[in-house]
């Protein structure tokens, strides 16, 4: 039997926030410039995995790549967030956030909310922070359901 402890691992009410952007259409220019620095544009890092060694050589193969651009149509980059309150600053920091969709969902104790939707997302999307647009439904679908607050956008 596990013993339970009064101040280890409190229980803290709070909101979950989902946010997803979907990845922009790129020109195929764009994966032609040096990116030996750490690509900060999720879109472009998402075309680089998947081309591959091209960069090395900057040969692009352009039926790879146009397969690569309808791959891209149907993914969406994620952040999962949490807070312990919905104050007027953090509606500001969440309004500054690029987004093509968001979801803000109470819970009783966000910290294991946070790691239980944290492993939903890579046990299921298995692509860092990129996650297909069908599958989101299937992760958020709980959350939606029984611990809405607010949502934003569409994908």
């Amino acid at each position: 039997m596990t013993k339970r402890f009064a101040n280890l691992n409190p229980a803290i009410s709070g909101y979950l926030i989902f946010v997803f952007q979907k990845l922009r259409n790129i020109q195929f220019s764009e994966l032609l410039k040096d990116h030996n620095k750490a690509v900060l544009d999720p879109t472009i890092d998402f075309y680089l995995e998947r081309l591959g060694s091209f960069l090395y050589h900057k040969d692009l193969d352009l039926h790879k790549a146009n397969r690569v651009k309808e791959i891209a149509k149907h993914y969406t980059t994620y952040q999962v967030f949490y807070t312990d309150t919905m104050d007027s600053q953090t509606e500001s920091e969440l309004a500054s956030i690029a987004h093509s969709y968001m979801l803000i969902a109470h819970s009783e104790n966000i910290v294991r909310g946070y790691q239980q939707a944290l492993y939903d997302f890579h046990r299921i999307c298995k692509n860092g922070t990129y996650c297909k647009i069908k599958d989101t439904s299937k992760i958020l679908s709980i959350h939606r359901k029984y611990f809405l607050y607010h949502e934003l956008g569409s994908l």
